[in-house]
């Protein structure tokens, strides 16, 4: 048979593969006909997709076109690609994919389709929990067409007379049975030990394939990039916090920086950093998130939608990742939002004392940030159960202001700290942000913990 007749018959046998049912759309965005492919994933994909399969190394995909490069297809790549497909790889790598995961499915943007591919195949953030990879160990008898003329037997010691050939290949290539255990036979009665069978190495080398790497221990999205400017994101026992700056649309054309804080289903927004009253908030349960394009004046980019019944809301950012890790948090907060239920609890009227126990769990001068004008006070803080209240004076029994710690999120603020005060810690709302600063850096860390402490017997 000529080399003309073999590739032929090669890209026969691969216009019927792209075709059977599973393999009609891409594996990664669902677009039809696709004709690129990974072999060593098993995988079908559309253009678009392949080349972010390039860049991810062939060490992670090796990428193939199914008309460009039907000269370098093997035989045992075909058989391969018989053996895995579309829709059994999606099981593997799709197996556990967040509701709040962006798929180039949903929407047609770079950003997405790249971020999308790297979790599944350079991160593998949605493989099976044990990280097995049972569909590279399972070859079909097509797979070994080198071996059919050659009888396979195991040792009788371990296994009782000769096996299938499919299933003999599938237990050594599981790990099963030892390449020491596994035998060349051609008389049935003289038995060779592994080591000494060249064939057998060539013959695994053509044959197996090698699985994927242990999937990493965190599975959830709970790190961030380092690379990412204005936009963090922090998770703790009380609960998630997501902050960052972001562009806001107002009216149609003009833009305006905003500072961002997400938690609690509630996304509150800022003109500057430091107020500690927001300009407005949108109830994230109430939204619908999505991806769309907008002209930012500079050229269009990708911009994040909030739907409310009322109106929309369009925000942007220069790093189309930010606006991305954006996206993802405001859909998991939304579905989260079911769990929690409703967050609101009776709070201390104006004017009124609270009715809390009369031993204080701690006291002490703090330094406190005025809502609309800024000023900085020194006032006596008492915590008592859930209130935080302050006076301005330690004789003083006027309270000033109380602070409710219901449903909040308490710590620590050193970016907010001056040379005179270093120790800055925050206590964020639902309605507002108040900034506090302890004298030293042991009470920072005392006053921290009673809050946070005092917040989690109010969950």
């Amino acid at each position: 048979m000529n080399d003309v007749t073999i590739t032929e018959s090669l890209k026969h046998a691969l216009d019927e593969l792209v075709h059977l049912p599973d393999n009609k759309t891409c594996a990664d965005c669902s677009a039809p006909d696709p004709l690129w492919a990974s072999v060593n994933l098993g995988v079908f994909m559309c253009i678009k997709c392949a080349g972010v399969h390039r860049s991810l190394g062939s060490h992670i995909s090796k990428v193939r076109s199914l008309e460009l490069d039907c000269k370098v297809w093997e035989p045992e790549q075909i058989s391969f690609m018989r053996s895995v497909g579309n829709v059994r790889a999606k099981k593997f790598w799709e197996a556990i994919v967040p509701p709040e995961v962006v798929t180039p499915t949903e929407f047609d943007f770079p950003i997405v389709r790249e971020n999308w591919i790297r979790s599944k195949y350079e991160k593998r953030l949605f493989v099976p929990a044990d990280g097995s990879a049972d569909i590279y160990f399972m070859p079909t008898l097509d797979a070994f067409e080198v071996a059919q003329h050659t009888d396979w037997y195991c040792n009788p010691g371990e296994v009782s007379g000769p096996l299938p050939l499919l299933e003999l290949m599938q237990k050594w290539m599981s790990g099963s049975i030892t390449d020491d255990t596994f035998c060349w036979h051609q008389t049935l009665t003289d038995w060779m030990p592994a080591k000494n069978i060249p064939q057998l190495a060539e013959l695994r080398n053509k044959m197996q394939v090698k699985p994927a790497p242990p999937s990493p221990p965190p599975r959830a999205s709970a790190k961030v990039d380092a690379s990412l400017r204005d936009f963090a994101r922090d998770v703790s026992e009380n609960g998630e916090v997501v902050k960052g700056f972001m562009d806001k649309l107002q009216e149609t054309t003009r833009w305006q920086r905003r500072y961002f804080i997400l938690r609690n289903a509630l996304l509150t927004y800022y003109k500057n950093q430091a107020d500690s009253y927001p300009a407005g908030s949108i109830s994230v349960d109430q939204c619908t998130v999505s991806l769309v394009s907008a002209d930012k004046g500079t050229g269009v980019c990708m911009a994040l939608s909030l739907a409310i019944p009322e109106r929309t809301y369009t925000f942007a950012h220069d790093d189309p990742r930010v606006t991305l890790e954006w996206a993802v948090s405001l859909r998991r907060m939304k579905n989260q939002s079911l769990l929690w239920g409703p967050s609101g609890r009776p709070l201390l009227q104006e004017g009124h004392s609270p009715s809390v126990p009369v031993q204080p769990k701690m006291t002490g001068f703090l330094t406190k940030q005025g809502g609309h004008f800024k000023t900085l006070k020194r006032r006596w803080f008492v915590l008592r159960g859930l209130h935080l209240c302050y006076f301005k004076s330690a004789e003083d029994e006027a309270v000033c202001g109380d602070i409710p710690l219901v449903d909040c999120t308490v710590e620590a603020a050193l970016s907010r700290g001056t040379p005179k005060l270093p120790f800055c810690f925050s206590i964020i709302t639902g309605n507002r942000n108040y900034y506090l600063w302890a004298d030293t850096e042991a009470d920072l860390h005392q006053w921290v913990a009673a809050l946070q402490e005092a917040v989690r017997g109010s969950r």
